[in-house]
């Protein structure tokens, strides 16, 4: 594993995006995980046995090596003490995705939708599949019945568009304006 290298992920590193900034760091760490992997030891014959053993040494190299203080905190917050030695990989990851949810603004993730330009030299179906990924991570459904697409966008416009800096700070109902 030595061979490739990749930062540690530190929770306070992203202010704005720690969720979807945590969602990329596991595709990546997952990615690389799987090109390292190694057998498990002799005497893991089962195949539940070996998937067992796979998910603790996942998550034990994601916390040992490729996780800030900050986020072992985080851990150590999220799970109890003698839960940490048995819960799996995907379990862990669940329980972060969890607290960091609420970390996502629908206001700014539509905000930095309605920015997407075709980049100069790129081509347009790069544009295309850009615009489909980053919609994907935007909000304009609503929560309750009385809420209505158009609803979402006017409040977005609404804030991003204001001059008055106390209406920006106000947090924004992410069922409607």
């Amino acid at each position: 594993m030595a061979d490739e290298i990749i930062t540690q992920f530190d929770p306070t590193d992203h202010t704005v995006d720690l969720y979807d900034a945590f969602n990329e760091f596991v595709a990546n760490f997952h990615y690389k995980y799987q090109s390292w992997t190694k057998e498990p030891p002799t005497g893991v014959e089962t195949e539940e046995a070996k998937k067992n053993w796979h998910q603790a040494n996942k998550r034990k190299y994601f916390l040992g090596r490729f996780s800030s203080r900050n986020l072992q905190r985080d851990f150590e917050d999220l799970v109890p003490e003698g839960d940490r030695d048995t819960i799996t990989f995907i379990d862990m990851i669940n329980r972060f995705r969890e607290r960091y949810q609420p970390t996502k603004n629908s206001t700014i993730r539509n905000f930095q939708f309605h920015a997407l330009r075709q980049e100069e030299g790129k081509a347009f179906d790069t544009f295309v599949n850009r615009v489909k990924h980053e919609a994907a991570a935007c909000d304009f459904r609503c929560n309750n019945a009385g809420c209505t697409v158009p609803d979402i966008l006017a409040r977005d416009i609404i804030i991003i568009g204001t001059n008055n800096p106390d209406i920006q700070k106000m947090p924004s109902k992410s069922n409607g304006t």
